[in-house]
């Protein structure tokens, strides 16, 4: 298996997945992967200006803890990665990471948070 690391480079986190638009219409189609909760939250994210917010700011306007949007995320993207069954990514950290897997993330130091946006690809 192939392992992406992930670079931390002015705030933003980059690494290329290289998940193609094909890979995604193949991901979202699949009825045994997609649970209803990766829909929501994929689409809360979808309907954010640019396709982004924080988790935080998810669960003010929804009424619901940001927490449950970030596992959410982890859990949908660990999916990704078994489904897809060709990388592991590490993080800057060099942990093993997996939101990186469906979103673009940047750390914001005025707020100590992170917003993330669906990655590009997702937008076919």
């Amino acid at each position: 298996m192939e392992v992406k690391e992930v670079i931390k480079q002015n705030g933003e986190y980059i690494c290329d997945i290289d998940v193609t638009v094909e890979d995604w219409k193949e991901v979202l189609r699949d009825n045994s992967l997609m649970t209803e909760n990766y829909k929501d939250v994929l689409f809360k994210f979808y309907l954010e200006t640019e396709h982004k917010s924080t988790c935080k700011a998810l669960g003010e306007k929804y009424g619901a803890s940001p927490q449950s949007y970030n596992g959410t995320i982890t859990n949908f993207a660990k999916a990704v990665q078994k489904k897809l069954n060709r990388f592991e990514v590490i993080g800057a950290d060099g942990n093993p990471t997996f939101w990186i897997i469906p979103m673009l993330g940047k750390y914001e130091l005025q707020l100590q948070r992170g917003k993330h946006g669906l990655a590009k690809q997702f937008e076919f």
